[in-house]
């Protein structure tokens, strides 16, 4: 016999993430792993053996994982968060040390149009698709729970000059800090500092963002002339007689 797990968070009809002790009696909520019908247990006791509000499976001899609860569900509020902020005009700031340079980059991504959940790219299904003005992928985020994106996978988004964003997660208390883990995500397959091929990929990103190592800001035709400058211990500097040709 299975053992019911106490699961704090649940989808609406909508695909809207509700946490228990918020949700409400009546409502119809999902299981966000299986898709599977949500039963809202929340008795209103407290104190010494009161149990927390939680959802619970209707049928406990359904398929649903652990790691596929916590990934959809961490995915959906992701999405959430990414969603709100562009239909507010707000930037997304994100904050993250480089794999490339070792330095810590800081950059808002206020170039984002749409955003969509497991865009099918014929190759790809991201668990995040983020769009520029023109409706080109230029940014995935792969919500990462004990498996990495495959080589291929990267090799793929390289390729083709999309920005791999990683964010790992490892348990429920993961779900309570989601806009902290997007704004700080474990990698992301970019580098201000132009050193390789890699690092001229079309971003879309404001032109003046700042470089948190050295606090000055990035010049702004940067992105579009990276080999105009020459970068020490963090800050941008112009080459001499530099001239594009």
């Amino acid at each position: 016999m299975k053992v019911e797990l106490l699961h704090e968070f649940g989808v609406t009809k909508n695909v809207t993430l509700v946490k228990a002790n918020e949700a409400q009696k009546g409502e119809e909520y999902f299981c966000p792993g299986c898709n599977d019908k949500f039963i809202l247990k929340k008795s209103g006791n407290i104190g010494k053996g009161s149990r927390r509000p939680h959802f619970a499976h209707d049928n406990l001899d359904g398929s649903c994982s652990y790691e596929s609860y916590l990934h959809n569900a961490f995915k959906i509020r992701t999405f959430e968060i990414i969603k709100e902020n562009i239909n507010k005009g707000l930037p997304l700031n994100i904050t993250w040390k480089c794999d490339y340079c070792n330095n810590q980059h800081c950059i808002d991504l206020i170039g984002i149009y749409n955003a969509k959940l497991e865009h099918n790219m014929i190759e790809r299904v991201p668990d995040i698709a983020l769009f520029d003005r023109n409706g080109r992928v230029c940014l995935v985020i792969e919500i990462v729970y004990k498996h990495p994106p495959e080589d291929g996978a990267i090799k793929f988004y390289r390729e083709n000059n999309i920005i791999l964003i990683q964010i790992i997660i490892s348990s429920d208390n993961d779900l309570n800090d989601v806009e902290n883990k997007l704004m700080n995500p474990s990698s992301v397959g970019w580098c201000a500092i132009p050193q390789k091929p890699i690092y001229r990929q079309s971003l879309p990103i404001h032109r003046d963002y700042v470089n948190t190592v050295s606090q000055n800001r990035v010049p702004h035709d940067f992105i579009d002339n990276p080999q105009k400058y020459y970068t020490k211990n963090g800050s941008f500097y112009k080459k001499k007689g530099w001239r594009k040709y």
